[in-house]
């Protein structure tokens, strides 16, 4: 008998229910109002459309460019991520849209999906990588065995790297351990990367993976994702002096997203169904502290080099 068929509905059902004041919808206007909300308590966000399965690419293009819009409304050094496959990888497409991010001084960024999908991506970032103070940023799983390879050739330019541990496994390496993944881009990076961005739930992950990249002088940031739990981590990890944005997904993505987090890791549900008994899912970003002499992170961009300018990139090639 095949019992996912049966539990799947119960399952669903299970993560809106505990998935309320973290599941943002459909509306730009309340993924813009969550986004103003976060940087009053001191954090930078991503923005992110997840559209819908066979949705054309130009009404995705058309989103996006609303997103840089309502990006540059929010201030701080916030960015905007995209999906390449939704738009069919179209080179004439991403030409407009890497213009108009020129123009606001939003910067794009590039999800990773599946292992099928990377060459495309890399393809658009080598061809239509933009002026050195307003660089694309691309994604690095760690799951994947190429990341280490495209680490090494992504170190020494101006792309801001983003690490995961990835969702899709890597088809040539399907056992690949994704958190020592993780942190073999990250020893690859420190002291080369001009930026760094952690995109991590896993409090001790993020913590060993910014003590590399600090005693190497690499910026960084640690990338929460809006929704998932933060109450454990962010206490670990405020108190480290790194800058922390939270990536804000809005559209149809969210409960497919989770149900394939359900099917890979079980005990996912229930850390989400006990960190909604905690109260209210927005109180857990707390209002960020600044200690004294150390500048508030929307003050140096997040070290993100559109920001920084060329110290960031010296400090982070010694």
């Amino acid at each position: 008998m095949n019992y996912r068929h049966y539990l799947e509905p119960a399952v669903r059902l299970t993560i809106a229910a505990v998935s309320r004041g973290r599941w943002i919808g459909e509306d730009l206007k309340d993924a813009s109002a969550v986004a103003a909300h976060l940087r009053e308590r001191g954090y930078n966000v991503t923005l992110a459309y997840w559209n819908r399965p066979g949705e054309p690419a130009d009404a995705v293009i058309r989103r996006y460019h609303e997103l840089l819009d309502a990006t540059k409304a929010v201030g701080g050094s916030s960015y905007v991520s995209i999906k390449a496959p939704a738009f069919g990888a179209d080179p004439r497409l991403y030409g407009e849209l890497l213009a108009r991010s020129g123009e606001l001084g939003v910067p794009l960024h590039f999800d990773a999906l599946g292992a099928d999908a990377a060459d495309q991506i890399f393809a658009l970032v080598a061809e239509c990588t933009p002026p050195s103070r307003q660089p694309v940023g691309c994604t690095l799983p760690g799951r994947w065995s190429r990341s280490a390879r495209d680490a090494e050739k992504l170190a020494g330019s101006n792309v801001s790297i983003r690490i995961v541990k990835g969702e899709w496994p890597d088809p040539d390496a399907p056992t690949l351990d994704p958190t020592k993944g993780f942190l073999d881009v990250v020893g690859r990076l420190a002291g080369r990367a001009a930026s760094v961005r952690l995109a991590t739930h896993d409090a001790d992950l993020a913590r060993r993976s910014i003590e590399i990249l600090r005693r190497a002088g690499t910026p960084c940031d640690l990338e929460v994702l809006f929704g998932f739990p933060v109450r454990t981590l962010l206490p670990v990890t405020s108190t480290m002096g790194v800058p922390i944005r939270v990536y804000l997904p809005f559209g149809q993505g969210w409960l497919p997203y989770c149900m394939r987090h359900v099917r890979a890791h079980p005990t996912f549900l229930w850390w989400l169904a006990r960190d909604s008994l905690a109260g209210p899912y927005p109180d857990g970003f707390s209002v960020l502290r600044t200690a004294p002499g150390e500048r508030r992170q929307d003050d140096v961009g997040a070290g993100d080099p559109e920001q920084t300018g060329d110290r960031a990139t010296d400090r982070a090639r010694t």
